[in-house]
């Protein structure tokens, strides 16, 4: 007979005590919080038995997940992000249920007789149904939502310092002449992407960078603006670099560049930003932007439990660290010809 594991054996196994393992496994919040995961995961590990969600009231042991329709189908960014937040809610004992939504969609009612004890709410989902959701009186936590709502708590990326380091890299580079492609007023997170060039470009006016901006932010963008682009790219005055809203853009203009007969980089510089997996299968490999897509499930799960825990906590702002993956799709300046 397998021997019955003890808050002695997990406390022995990451070298604490026995009273914090009790303190983080009862749900106290006066534990903190990378402290109390890995008590939980090591818990988990060695099978010892935990219903986390009891630790919080649970009524049903459900969260929602919603995210929009078009955010889903069209970038593997969410996939990443909505399996590793099963993942942590799991871990915390709790069952996903994804709900997709369609562009528009005001109006929220639970699938049958399915409960729900908090919401997580993603992208550009519409904000009447985000006010539906608010009725229900429940958590509703708020993970790179496209724009910045009062009386919620954001998760999101810290999108201004990711540019900032890429425009370091870029101007490393010599590139003087850039061009943005992304809509601003199509999420929160590519206006801040352009803001943080623009800021960027006002700090260091003795680098004399000139910014072009287009209004692509989606690949059925640059498909449909292909001949407006390979006009410009005809111009003596034109970018040498291109930043794009986010990879899956960059990868559609990597298509259609090499299609037109453009070598890739010494032609012209693609970065992206997000670092989805085929960034770094496409050739040349894709310099871009990593959102750290762990962080911010883990930041969005600790968040919920801890709206759960105390209902009335202040909301919170949280802005999560990107850094710069360097590859092969930005080298330095050369003269156009």
């Amino acid at each position: 007979m397998a021997k019955k594991v003890t808050m002695e054996d997990i406390a022995r196994e990451l070298r604490v005590s026995k009273s914090l393992v009790s303190k983080a496994l009862s749900g106290k919040y006066n534990v903190n919080s990378e402290i109390s995961r890995k008590i939980i995961e090591t818990a988990k590990k060695l099978q010892y038995p935990i219903s986390y969600q009891s630790t919080v009231e649970s009524h049903s042991g459900n969260v929602v997940v919603i995210v929009d329709r078009e955010g889903f189908s069209n970038t593997a960014f969410w996939i990443k992000i909505i399996d590793r937040l099963e993942s942590e809610l799991k871990l915390c004992g709790f069952n996903m249920i994804l709900r997709i939504v369609e562009d528009g969609e005001a109006s929220y009612k639970p699938n049958g007789t399915t409960r729900a004890d908090a919401f997580i709410v993603m992208g550009l989902v519409n904000q009447n149904l985000l006010k539906e959701l608010k009725k229900q009186n429940l958590p509703i936590i708020l993970l790179d939502y496209k724009i910045i709502v009062g009386n919620y708590t954001h998760i999101r990326v810290n999108n201004r310092l990711g540019t900032s380091q890429m425009m370091d890299l870029i101007a490393e580079k010599k590139h003087r002449h850039l061009l943005f492609s992304g809509c601003c007023s199509y999420a929160a997170s590519f206006r801040e992407r352009y803001e943080g060039v623009m800021d960027y470009i006002n700090a260091h006016p003795e680098l004399n960078i000139k910014l072009d901006h287009v209004d692509c932010s989606t690949s059925l963008d640059v498909l449909e603006k292909k001949e407006e682009f390979l006009a410009y790219m005809k111009q003596k005055e034109r970018a040498t670099v291109i930043i794009c809203c986010n990879d899956s853009v960059a990868l559609e203009y990597n298509i259609l560049l090499k299609n037109a007969g453009y070598r890739l980089p010494q032609d012209i510089s693609i970065v992206g930003f997000d670092n989805i997996l085929e960034s770094s299968l496409v050739d040349p490999k894709l310099t871009t932007v990593e959102v750290p897509k762990t962080e911010l499930a883990i930041a969005t799960v600790e968040n919920l439990i801890r709206k759960l825990r105390n209902p009335d906590a202040l909301n919170r702002l949280v802005l999560i660290e990107p850094k710069v993956i360097v590859r092969d799709s930005l080298i330095e300046r050369r003269n156009q010809t």
